[in-house]
This record gives structure tokens, C-alpha cells and sequence, in this order.
């Protein structure tokens, strides 16, 4: 099927017939994403550089905050995408096991993360 963005013709492959998605909502979302995985970045170092009991709560609530932001971020864009959001998240949990298996299988007694 075929569709327009922005004058341009573009083919989508969907289970749905007349599913089309906006190439540019999808690499703004996609920045956004990459935004975010940096202020976790930033939030984890600041953990681990917290002097004060105050301080480290109010670096996990922000870690909070932008983990939220992600979890929000990933459902637009399932949904932008027209993919099924839990289905997304099911198939991470299935995956991350199997990476673990490999990686426990490659590297005995080393920790899993």
C-alpha cells in the first residue's frame, strides 16, 4: 500500500489496509527517545555522586521522571507505528531471557544485569 507524506510516496507493510504513519512523527519521537536515554545517563551519574540522603531521593524521583517519559514515549510510538504495545513488551521479556541464556552460556559465572 502506498501512501503520502509531505508529497512524497511511501509504502507501508501493516496488518491493517490502510495503515500509513508520518516518517517525520516517527524520527521526532525517536529524538525524543534518545533525549531521554541521555538524562538517564545523567541521572545514574548523579546517584552515584550524591552526598546526602536528600540528594540521592531527588536523583530517583528525576530517574523516575525520565523513565516515565520513556515508558510514554514508546507507547506513541508503538501506537504511531501500529504496533501493539503489549505485545512490544512481551516480546522484550522473551528476548532479554534469551540474551541472558547466550550471554550465561558465553561467559559462565559472570552476572547478568
Amino acid at each position: 500500500m502506498s501512501c503520502m507524506n509531505n508529497g512524497r510516496r511511501f509504502s507501508v507493510a501493516s496488518n491493517k489496509p490502510d495503515s500509513c504513519y508520518n516518517h517525520e512523527d516517527a524520527m521526532l519521537l525517536l529524538l525524543l527517545l534518545t533525549r531521554q536515554v541521555g538524562a538517564i545517563s545523567d541521572c545514574i551519574r548523579h546517584l552515584g555522586r550524591a552526598n546526602t540522603n536528600d540528594e540521592l531521593l531527588g536523583w530517583r524521583a528525576h530517574l523516575e521522571t525520565e523513565l516515565a517519559d520513556i515508558e510514554s514515549i514508546d507507547r506513541k510510538l508503538c501506537n504511531l507505528l501500529d504496533l501493539d504495545p503489549d505485545r512490544v513488551r512481551i516480546l522484550g521479556t522473551i528476548r532479554d531471557a534469551e540474551k541472558k541464556r547466550e550471554y550465561l552460556k558465553r561467559h559462565p559465572g559472570r552476572k547478568w544485569v
